[in-house]
């Protein structure tokens, strides 16, 4: 496809749109879901690989705890954006859709509607390939990382199906030491 070769406009020129596009604080809810269930760890979580991320709003809400690093991927549908400052708005449709259930990837295809303050209004299409996982090749690629992985299903609010959240601990190196009290349990 010539837009994945050329690379993901929504990472170059779109960027400054992704506010209008996804609001930081929609991801108000999910963030604190995920902090909670990070401190009630059993030794403190000090980093954080988040999959899922989408464009990196849930991490904003949890960076001041943690070091973050983000991996999208969220396979769905949806649409949004808000008004702006200085008349910019934005406006989106996402369509996300799996063309060949045998492999591990989906295409998500994204219109957006771009208005800028003078009101001259532009649309935008965009195809993104995303990898698509089960639940037990995930939990079994962390686990063969070395992590001790489980899945929690989200606590939610919003009117939507909840997400499932894949946690993991590094498992203790052979020759390393627990902190005491920690029983190596996930």
């Amino acid at each position: 496809m010539a837009a994945e070769q050329a690379g993901y406009r929504l990472y170059q020129d779109l960027a400054a749109w992704w506010p209008l596009i996804s609001p930081p604080e929609e991801y108000a809810e999910e963030a604190a879901f995920a902090g909670r269930l990070l401190r009630q760890a059993d030794r403190p979580v000090r980093e954080v690989l988040e999959l899922g991320s989408g464009g990196g709003h849930c991490a904003s809400h949890l960076a001041p705890g943690f070091t973050m690093t983000l991996v999208d991927l969220e396979p769905g549908t949806g649409y949004g954006g808000i008004d702006g400052a200085g008349g910019r708005a934005a406006r989106y449709l996402d369509w996300s859709y799996d063309p060949d259930p045998g492999d591990t990837s989906t295409l998500t295809q994204y219109a957006f509607l771009l208005r800028e303050p003078g009101g001259e209004v532009r649309a935008v299409h965009e195809t993104h390939r995303l990898g698509l996982f089960t639940r037990d090749t995930w939990l079994r690629l962390l686990r063969g990382a070395g992590f001790r992985a489980a899945a929690v299903t989200e606590e939610t609010t919003e009117d939507r199906q909840p997400r499932e959240l894949f946690t993991g601990r590094r498992a203790p190196r052979p020759n390393q030491r627990r902190p005491a009290g920690d029983s190596g349990r996930t």
